[in-house]
């Protein structure tokens, strides 16, 4: 970068809802999604929210017609709960639109609500779950549209998969739900690598009737979604047998050391001998989640991560940092942020803050490459998100564009030139403001 220059949380279900009336943060986080901000506030870093889990499972009706049911599950973090005669409540709605062909050809509603007695456990591991069965006309393949709102408010989720009648229809099991460890949080991602070394997925099996017992595989698969490249995969044989009920859980172990540094995805997949999508089930959509854990042992990794330390540390200890073997690394990583989150000199982001701008600046720079490499995504690592971004075109020449980065408290202004219009930025001047 150039140097400045100067210039110019058990629960009891009740049958009614709570919720309360919209606050002011709920209303600057409505604008904030619906980007209805202004430009300067477009952006701004992605806000990460906590979406539902959705399970989309078949069943079948006297007709003999298969129809998508939806098991919509929503932490009670996310939700908003209104304190009643001594009760907690809250709730969810979910709307689901079915549409094949740029047409709407069904869909379905529903409604949960929940309850607690106290406030520490509506911070809890609770979750309300909403199942909403869906009508569908015709045959064949539909996207399905879902709109998730927690009762009484303007905090809603929106989310968009496919379903396809008849996929696993050949298979013993299906999917009956899925569910983690990692912790649900409204304000960021859901995290791994951050005091939480292993992912932990359990996954409970149905049995389906009517089909003979036959062999089948459960695949639990992580993947980069930057550039679906395989992370880890783990594979289970499911036996023919169930308990009492019909049911079969499965719980399976991922090391975070295994998954690499940045965004992942967790896909689970029921796949039988046969083949095709009678025997094949996936689990749309997969799970995103954030894996905060670096590789000790990439060389190349570690020395961008020393270098992104450029406004953490100085350069001395950056040195010796960067010179360290892989088996000392974890260690001094962890004893120098203890020392910099310990000093009450230290203004800037801590050790989880930082590494989300990393996570970020890949998100949001990735056009051309890794973004985190480029110049906007460093200036974002180093300084954070800029108070004001100011777009600009170029009178001189054709399909140019500035875009002008504001800091306040740095007092500094960094300025940005695409020359083609293509979205390739290149940090042209630093001005002292």
């Amino acid at each position: 970068m150039t140097s400045p220059t100067r210039s110019g949380h058990p629960s009891r279900n009740r049958a009614e809802p709570g919720g309360v009336a919209p606050i002011a943060s709920l209303l600057l986080l409505a604008a904030l999604l619906l980007g209805g901000a202004g430009p300067a506030a477009a952006e701004r870093p992605p806000m990460f929210i906590g979406a539902p889990q959705i399970v989309v499972a078949a069943a079948v009706d006297s007709l003999g017609k298969e129809y998508p049911v939806l098991d919509v599950s929503v932490p009670y973090r996310a939700l908003v709960f209104r304190r009643d005669d001594g009760i907690w409540r809250s709730g969810i709605a979910v709307t689901a639109v079915a549409g094949r062909d740029g047409r709407r050809v069904g869909g379905g509603v529903g409604r949960a609500a929940v309850s607690v007695d106290g406030y520490a456990d509506t911070r809890g591991d609770g979750r309300v779950v909403c199942r909403v069965p869906l009508k569908v006309r015709g045959d064949g393949p539909v996207e399905l549209k879902v709109v998730t709102r927690v009762l009484e408010t303007v905090r809603e989720w929106r989310q968009e998969m496919p379903w396809t009648p008849g996929r696993g229809r050949g298979l013993p099991w299906f999917l009956a739900g899925v569910d983690w460890n990692l912790p649900e949080s409204l304000d960021a991602p859901r995290l791994l690598g951050d005091g939480l070394d292993t992912l932990r997925v359990a996954i409970d099996l149905g049995r389906r009737a009517g089909v003979p017992a036959a062999p089948a595989d459960l695949i639990l698969t992580v993947r980069a979604p930057d550039r679906d490249a395989v992370v880890v995969s783990r594979s289970t044989t499911l036996p023919a047998a169930a308990d009492a009920a019909g049911n079969l859980r499965r719980s399976v172990g991922l090391p975070a050391a295994a998954m690499g540094f940045g965004r992942r995805e967790l896909h689970v997949e029921l796949r039988g001998e046969g083949g095709g999508p009678e025997h094949s089930l996936v689990l749309d959509p997969p799970r995103g989640f954030v894996n905060l854990r670096l590789d000790w042992d990439d060389d190349d990794a570690w020395r961008l991560h020393v270098g992104w330390l450029e406004r953490i540390v100085d350069g001395e200890t950056r040195g010796r940092l960067r010179d360290l073997p892989p088996a000392e690394r974890s260690v001094a990583w962890d004893a120098m942020w203890r020392n910099v989150e310990s000093d009450p000199a230290h203004a800037g982001p801590g050790r989880r803050e930082h590494l989300l701008r990393i996570i970020a600046a890949d998100a949001r720079f990735g056009r051309f490459g890794r973004g985190a490499l480029g110049d906007r995504g460093r200036t974002y690592i180093l300084y954070g998100p800029p108070d004001r971004v100011e777009p600009r075109g170029d009178d001189l020449a054709y399909g140019a564009a500035w875009e002008i980065w504001y800091y306040r408290a740095e007092g500094l202004v960094f300025n940005f030139y695409d020359a083609h219009g293509m979205g390739d930025y290149r940090l042209h001047s630093t001005q002292i403001w």
